[in-house]
Parts: C-alpha cells; sequence; structure tokens
C-alpha cells in the first residue's frame, strides 16, 4: 500500500504522529541543536553557559533516539507503519542518527580548537539538516493529500443545481470565511456523493405537493472559530420534521449497505470514512438544516487487522464519541510529548488577537496553520512565545508596534524559511540567555519596520541564507546589533541601531552582507566591524 491509497483515518493518524513528532523531538530537540551547533565557530562570550547548553541540547538527541524508532514504526493502519511508507526518508532520518550518537559527533571539540569547533559544528548541521529535511519531505507528502472543501461545494452546485431548477427549487450558495476554510483530509468522490445525498433528500422529503411556499436549499460553508473544523450545512425552507421524526432520524445510521439508504449512507461516509460529525436541526413549517462538521485534525483508534465488527444499533458510536476515545491511543506511542501540531493549512488571510477575537491567540498556531504565501496579522498584544519560521508566510503587525513576540528562554524568532516576512512587529528577547532575538537558520527572511531588542546576545544574528533586513529601530542589544557570520550574505539598509553593547554591525571572516546606509550611534565597540576574510561590500 502506498500513501494514495490510504484512507482518511489512516491519513489523520499519520497526521497526529507527524505532529506530536514534531513537537516533541523535532522542535525540542533537532531545532535546538542545530541552532547552537551553527553558532559555536562565531562563539566570542559566555562560552561557559553557552558550551553547557550544547552539552544538553547533544544528550537530548541521544535520548530522542527510541522516540524517532517508535515514530517510524508506528502502525497508521493494521500492519502498516510510517517506515513502510516512506523508505527513503526512515532510511535517511536512522542513517543520520546513527552517525550522531555512534559516529562520535555528540562529543564536544575542545572549545579554543577553531578549526574543530567549526569541523564539529559543520558535521552537525548537516546530519540535522538531513533529518529535518526526511521529516519535511513526509510532513509534505501528507499534506498535499488534502482537499479544500470549497472546490467540493462548487461541484456539488455544478451537479444538483439542473436537477434543483428542473423541481422548481432554488439552489443557493451561501458561504461565510469560505476562503479561509481548512484543507481537509477526504475522499472527494464519496464526500460528494455524501452531500449530493443530502440535498436529493431534501427534495424528496422537504417539498410535499401541498407545500406552497417558497422552495430554496441553500449549501453553506464556514469554519469554525475556536476548531477551525470546516462546517458544510445544506439547509430547506420545507415542511420540516418533528422533534419525533428527528429522534428517529437520530437513532438511525445502523445499516451501512449502499447510497440508498439516505441517512445511513451520510452518516456512513461522515462519521466512519472522514470522522467528522453530522446533526439535524428541524422545526415544522420551516425547514431544515443538516450540518456536516469535518474535522481540521482528529487521531482515530486503530481497527484490529480483521476489521471492525459492526455495532449494534444501539451500540453505535457517534462521531463525537469516537474522536473522543482518542486519549487512549495518544498515549500509547509518544507520551509525554508536547502540544499536537496544528498542521492543518489554513486561508491567506489570518488574524492573531491575544483577547481571543481572531482566529488564533497563539502566532505559532497561526503559522503551524498558515499555507504558504498566507498573511498573518497580528493584533496589538504581548506574545509570549518562541517563533520558529519555516514556511514562506508574512507576519504583519496592527498598530504602531504594539504587536509584541517576546520570548525569556529562547530566541523569538528563528527561521529556516524562503518568502517569510516580519513587518511592523516588536520583537524582544527579554532574558539574559545565550541567544539572539532574531535568529536567521537560512533562506531569505524579510524583517522590515520592526523593533528589535536583546538582552540576550545579539538582537539578529545571521547564520546562513541570505535575508533583508531594512528600514528597523534596533537598539538596547546585549552584544551586537546585527551580527552576519557564516556564509550568509542579504541585504542589510535604512536600519536605525542604537546603544548595543557590542557592535552595531559585526561581519564574521566567511560572511559577504551588502550593507548600506544604516544610522548607527551609540554602541560601545563602534558601529561596523568586519572581520578577517571576505568581509561586506
Amino acid at each position: 500500500m502506498n500513501l494514495e491509497e490510504l484512507d482518511v483515518p489512516a491519513l489523520h493518524r499519520l497526521e497526529a504522529a507527524n505532529s506530536r513528532l514534531r513537537h516533541g523531538v523535532v522542535e525540542a530537540c533537532f531545532y535546538n541543536l542545530r541552532m547552537l551547533a551553527q553558532e559555536l565557530p562565531g562563539r566570542r562570550s559566555g562560552n561557559g553557559g553557552f558550551m553547557d547548553n550544547l552539552a544538553e541540547a547533544l544528550d537530548k538527541i541521544a535520548d530522542a533516539r527510541h522516540l524517532i524508532d517508535e515514530y517510524l514504526n508506528h502502525e497508521v493502519a493494521p500492519g502498516l507503519r510510517i517506515r513502510d511508507l516512506f523508505e527513503a526518508e526512515s532510511r535517511a532520518v536512522s542513517a543520520s542518527l546513527a552517525d550522531l550518537v555512534e559516529g562520535g559527533r555528540l562529543e564536544l571539540p575542545p572549545r579554543d580548537n577553531a578549526a574543530a569547533c567549526r569541523q564539529f559544528a559543520e558535521r552537525i548541521v548537516g546530519d540535522v539538516d538531513d533529518i529535518l529535511a526526511a521529516v519535511d519531505r513526509i510532513r509534505k507528502a501528507v499534506g498535499d493529500r488534502r482537499i479544500h472543501p470549497a472546490d467540493v461545494m462548487e461541484e456539488l452546485c455544478r451537479v444538483q443545481r439542473a436537477t434543483c431548477e428542473a423541481e422548481g427549487v432554488t439552489l443557493d450558495r451561501l458561504s461565510s470565511h469560505a476562503e479561509n476554510a481548512t484543507l481537509v483530509f477526504a475522499d472527494r468522490t464519496r464526500l460528494l456523493d455524501a452531500l449530493s445525498e443530502l440535498v436529493r433528500n431534501a427534495l424528496k422529503y422537504a417539498f410535499p405537493a401541498c407545500h406552497n411556499g417558497e422552495k430554496r436549499i441553500a449549501l453553506g460553508i464556514d469554519v469554525d472559530g475556536e476548531t477551525r473544523d470546516t462546517i458544510i450545512t445544506v439547509s430547506d425552507t420545507g415542511c420540516g420534521m418533528t422533534p419525533d421524526r428527528l429522534e428517529k432520524i437520530g437513532a438511525a445510521g445502523a445499516s451501512t449497505s449502499g447510497s440508498g439508504d439516505g441517512v445511513a449512507f451520510v452518516r456512513r461516509v461522515i462519521e466512519d470514512e472522514h470522522c467528522g460529525l453530522v446533526s439535524y436541526e428541524s422545526t415544522p413549517g420551516k425547514g431544515t438544516t443538516v450540518t456536516v462538521r469535518l474535522p481540521r485534525r482528529a487521531d482515530p483508534p486503530l481497527e484490529p487487522a480483521g476489521g471492525r465488527n459492526e455495532p449494534k444499533p444501539a451500540e453505535r458510536p457517534s462521531g463525537r464519541r469516537k474522536l473522543a476515545a482518542t486519549g487512549a491511543f495518544l498515549a500509547f506511542a509518544l507520551a509525554g510529548l508536547l502540544l499536537a501540531w496544528l498542521a492543518a493549512p489554513a486561508g491567506n488571510h489570518i488574524a492573531v488577537a491575544a483577547d481571543g477575537s481572531g482566529d488564533y491567540t497563539s502566532i505559532a498556531e497561526a503559522v503551524e496553520a498558515a499555507r504558504p504565501g498566507a498573511t498573518i496579522k497580528v493584533a496589538p498584544g504581548i506574545y509570549d512565545e518562541h517563533l520558529i519560521l519555516d514556511k514562506s508566510v508574512a507576519i504583519v503587525g496592527r498598530g504602531n508596534w504594539d504587536a509584541v513576540i517576546r520570548a525569556t528562554r529562547n530566541c523569538a524568532v528563528f527561521s529556516t524559511a524562503t518568502g517569510a516576512e516580519l513587518r511592523n512587529l516588536r520583537i524582544i528577547l527579554d532574558a539574559e540567555v545565550d541567544y539572539a532575538a532574531v535568529l536567521v537558520a537560512k533562506g531569505d527572511l524579510h524583517i522590515e519596520d520592526c523593533l528589535i531588542r536583546s538582552r540576550g546576545l545579539a538582537c539578529v544574528e545571521v547564520a546562513g541564507g541570505e535575508p533583508t533586513v531594512k528600514n528597523n529601530l534596533i537598539y538596547d542589544g546585549a552584544l551586537d546589533g546585527i551580527y552576519i557570520h557564516g556564509t550568509s550574505t542579504g541585504v542589510y539598509e535604512g536600519n536605525t541601531i542604537r546603544d548595543c553593547r557590542g557592535w552595531g554591525i559585526a561581519v564574521g571572516e566567511n560572511a559577504s552582507p551588502s550593507l548600506g546606509r544604516n544610522d548607527i550611534s551609540g554602541c560601545l565597540r563602534g558601529k561596523v566591524n568586519i572581520y578577517s576574510g571576505r568581509g561586506g561590500r
């Protein structure tokens, strides 16, 4: 079996395992190790504490190895493990882990040996990048199996409009925030069949011959602002149902035979095959609304290899009960890992507000949910978080630098992204720790019109890539305003750099940045320092 043949519950199980791996291992261990190792060759102060942090990060990699093995051996379908689906990626992860743990690469080099430190950093970063690349390929392949439910709704309208018109019924398409609807795992054909069955049922039962009112069926799609689940509704202006009839509809569904079973078929497709929920609301004489909820994420329990035994009608679990049953399953594989990754991509415009009035209260959650190319607008407020940018999103603060990203234990922003942007934000590292406020490890992050301050090390550190740092106020850095090292390039212009305890801009020996006109003053060691080597231009 390959990825294209997996059913929707198996895809949800695979996505859930990826989420636990990311937050429990990838984010907590590998990103941190990569950041520290890359910083090692250019380290100029705080060596004791820094080396302790690096040693601790190395220990975590060795301890995390068994969690990686559990992840690769995790079953997403009976007898089918993740390593069976992604053989090449699994081999790459296992080989790089063995190289790190068994190849002696976790032994720290002598601190006074610059060449050994540089070689150590290159090896560690190379192995970690290989692991991250393999994990990202798995993540992307799984994400590509998602579809946009709005596309299914468009097709439903096209297929059913002529039938409705022939029956004298107007078919309306209603949407609220449909452009932000979450991509979902779904079998497009089966989902379309289930929704078509709902329209056919409305045509058949909602409008008897004696009905003299306006005959309309409305198809709606919306997004649950809290869970980001997709909500699809099919409403009619027909005769409605009595409470007794509604109760019978709610108890229906024991039959799981073909598409002619109506309610039973819809429930089977939505709840059993798509981990969703179906609910009915009706008022006699006014009409009926059927609501279909498709989850952004779920983790359904694995059925035994012999297939499931169909429950009796009275025992049939609802979709809500099936989703609630995931607690035990979550515990068995990677217990103790952090929050699940909110991986479902969202629309092109996402609102973040600390008071709960937006789509998310956390910038990190919004980034995880965003599709590449999305714009995340951040309302005024203080957001205490360590933000990892690994996709092309634009994060834009509202107000006059009133959206504050504040970190106290790590860098405020760590970026490996291509095409990402930070604009109109106040970014603060508010603790004396061995990190920069913003760390660019690779990619071409664009930082513009931001206020950046650091009580740790530099305000902005560029250890790789080619970022653009433009028109920012960079001030009160514990060391340099901007520190560029490794083989980094990029453009740095129009910045106001004030009152840093190191240099305004420091350029490492192998870096080759383009330094434009920057207003630098009050920095204790001076304006610009270019270390021996290629320098800047």
